[in-house]
């Protein structure tokens, strides 16, 4: 049986390409979800009533 070593080479390629792809994607940055705190208030009224629309 003759093996085809050109075929062997792009396989072993192909399969060390996907790894590092897949993980990438598993440890990328921003794969934690976020979460939100409770609502802080800054500022009373309405910002804009002393303006005038042009």
């Amino acid at each position: 049986m003759k093996i085809n070593i050109r075929r062997l080479s792009r396989f072993a390629f192909q399969g060390m390409a996907g790894g590092v792809i897949a993980l990438t994607c598993s440890i990328g940055p921003g794969a934690n979800a976020q979460t939100l705190g409770s609502l802080v208030q800054v500022a009373a009224g309405d910002p804009f009533s002393g303006c005038t629309a042009d």
